[in-house]
Formats: structure tokens, C-alpha cells, sequence
């Protein structure tokens, strides 16, 4: 793996760098990235001028190496931790702060706060001390002075001081309505300013403040009482494109609340929700290894319905479960993947 990887996560950095970026293939590169990490843990670190993915050494004239060594320094880093089960959106918008962090952060504890609401779990080291994890362990940054963070070599994806300012112009009055929104608990106000913040076109390097605005605006408990909204009879429409958009985010709100769904009609809701929700086949793997008989057996439904091929195997084990209800959900979950494994597992 250390070796694909390394040459997959080279070719993102370049491909969310160039000018003239060509999104189609930008969007192919972080992908296949995502796909090479396969859902596992990443380290990556700088010992001297070799690259460390694991531990593993990876040769120095390896495809890649040399781009990524180089990225890691200009963003004065020793090493990156990536904890496992990151979707293939916060790999994007991981490329895109490695490469725009200089310009949006001021400092490296910038960066990091930024990092870890992409990221949660995420760690870095500063070259300076590759052994001092900065992030969840709790460890404060050391000050580097502004030149040393930043300066004319970084990545800046041309992005100017005129154009920081209209960003702002443009930025500041919908967040504004958005806390107004929080404040209120004004769920449906709030939806359709999260839905205008990721239509708004923006520069990569911008992008990467704009959904990390949208996950200040957005944490875990407000997307949970979104969710909540979705049961309603007359529950607005925005609330569910919104919560569309947080794809795995949304997908683990939408588990949350499941669980104290006690009617079949909100649990409906959720399951159809939860099979339509992008990036949600992390949170669907892991609901189905839950303690809550009637949360999985309403998972695996969602994952009946999405033909979700990856959660074959888990199905296959849920046709043992104790509970006839979470039996029955995996046998028809099962049915309608209809892939060979599945086939094999009911026979």
C-alpha cells in the first residue's frame, strides 16, 4: 500500500494546486486516494530526507515521494496521522487545507483546528519535534513566526489580500445568519444557509474554509436535531438537502436519532434517508456491529435498499443474530443485493 498511496496522495496535492484545474480529474485523483486507503489508518512522517507511511519505509525514488516530502515541509511537518474510516469528501478537503493551509491559516494552531474539524482524531508533528503529536492528544503547538509557517515558497493557489477581502464581503453575512439561526434553534433557516454555503463558488483554497465554517455551524448535536425535524409531517424539504450534504456527517446524525425512534413511521423516515444519504457506507458498517436489535435490523434495510455490496459479509453474520427481527432485515437486505456473495450467504 505505501507506495501507491504516496504517489496517489502526490497527484491530489497536484491536481488541487494547478491552475486551471480540471475538477474531473482533481475528482478521480482523491478517489482513487481514498480508495488505495481503503478506510485504514495513515501515518505519514519525514525521517531525515526518507518517508515513512506506517513505519514502512517507502524508497526514496518511489513516484511521489519527493512531492509530498516537499509539501510536508512547506507546511513545517514532520508527520500526519490519519485515523481510519475517513470518506473519500474528507480526504478532498484534507488535499485541498494541505495545499491552501499557508494562505487561510495564520499559524500552525490554526491549521490544526482546522485539520481536526475535517478530521476528528487527526494528528501532525512539527518538524522541528516529529515525536510531539499536536492535535486530539491535547499538546499546544509551538509559536512559529509568520514567515517561517508561510512566505513567498508556499502553495498560495493565487489567492491575494483583494481577494481574502471579497471572500469575507461574501462569507460573513450568511454565517452571521446562520449563528442568528443556531441561536434561535431555527433548523430550517439554518438548512438553507448551510445549503447556500456549499453551492457557493469559491476558489479550492477557499472551499476548505467554507465547509469548515459549515462544520462550526453544524457539529454533531445540531445536525442530530436536524435530523429529528426529518419525522415531522410538514418538516421543511431544505432540512433534508442540507443534512444531504454533510454525507457521512449527516449519515451518523441520522443513526443517532434512530435510536430513540420507537414508531415505524419515523423509523421509515430515517431509513430512507439513511439510504440515500452519500458517503454513509462507514456509518452503515459500523451501525450494523451496534447493540441496539432494532437499530441494526433498520440499518441493514438502508443497506438493502443502497445494494450496498460492502456490507455483504456483516449481512451474512447478522442471519446468526439472537434477535428474529435483525435476522429477518439481513435475509432481505441480502435479497435485494443480489450480488454472488450475497447469494451465497442465504444458500
Amino acid at each position: 500500500m505505501p507506495v501507491p498511496l504516496i504517489a496517489l496522495l502526490a497527484s491530489s496535492l497536484h491536481e488541487a494546486s494547478a491552475s486551471g484545474k480540471d475538477p474531473a480529474s482533481y475528482a478521480r485523483a482523491v478517489s482513487l486516494l481514498a480508495r488505495a486507503v481503503g478506510g485504514s489508518a495513515v501515518a505519514i512522517a519525514v525521517d531525515d530526507d526518507a518517508l515513512l507511511v506506517n513505519g514502512i519505509p517507502v524508497p526514496a525514488n518511489a513516484p511521489g515521494v519527493s512531492q509530498v516530502v516537499e509539501a510536508l515541509a512547506k507546511l513545517r511537518l514532520g508527520g500526519l496521522s490519519i485515523p481510519p474510516q475517513v470518506e473519500a469528501s474528507r480526504w478532498r478537503d484534507l488535499v485541498e487545507l494541505l495545499v491552501g493551509a499557508p494562505v487561510q491559516y495564520p499559524d500552525p494552531a490554526s491549521f490544526v483546528a482546522a485539520l481536526l474539524l475535517i478530521v476528528p482524531g487527526a494528528s501532525v508533528h512539527p518538524m522541528s519535534s516529529p515525536r510531539t503529536p499536536v492535535g486530539d492528544a491535547g499538546v499546544a503547538p509551538r509559536p512559529m513566526p509568520t514567515d517561517e509557517w508561510g512566505g513567498s515558497e508556499m502553495i498560495t493557489l493565487g489567492t491575494t489580500d483583494v481577494e481574502r477581502a471579497g471572500m469575507s464581503t461574501r462569507l460573513d453575512p450568511i454565517l452571521e445568519r446562520g449563528r442568528a439561526a443556531v441561536d434561535a434553534n431555527d433548523e430550517a433557516t439554518l438548512a438553507e444557509v448551510l445549503l447556500e454555503l456549499s453551492t457557493l463558488d469559491v476558489s479550492a483554497a477557499d472551499a476548505v474554509s467554507v465547509r469548515a465554517e459549515r462544520r462550526r455551524l453544524a457539529p454533531p448535536r445540531v445536525l442530530e436535531a436536524m435530523a429529528r425535524r426529518l419525522t415531522e409531517p410538514m418538516s421543511p424539504a431544505v432540512i433534508a438537502k442540507a443534512l444531504t450534504t454533510f454525507g457521512a456527517e449527516g449519515a451518523d446524525a441520522i443513526v443517532e436519532v434512530m435510536r430513540d425512534a420507537h414508531h415505524r413511521a419515523a423509523r421509515r423516515t430515517y431509513i430512507a434517508a439513511l439510504a440515500e444519504m452519500p458517503d454513509a457506507e462507514g456509518t452503515i458498517l459500523a451501525a450494523l456491529t451496534g447493540s441496539d436489535p432494532q437499530v441494526v435490523s433498520d440499518v441493514a434495510e438502508a443497506a438493502g435498499r443502497r445494494m450496498m455490496f460492502t456490507a455483504v459479509p456483516t449481512l451474512a453474520q447478522l442471519l446468526k443474530h439472537h434477535e428474529e427481527v435483525v435476522r429477518t432485515a439481513a435475509w432481505r437486505a441480502l435479497e435485494q443485493i443480489d450480488t454472488p456473495d450475497a447469494r451465497r450467504a442465504l444458500a
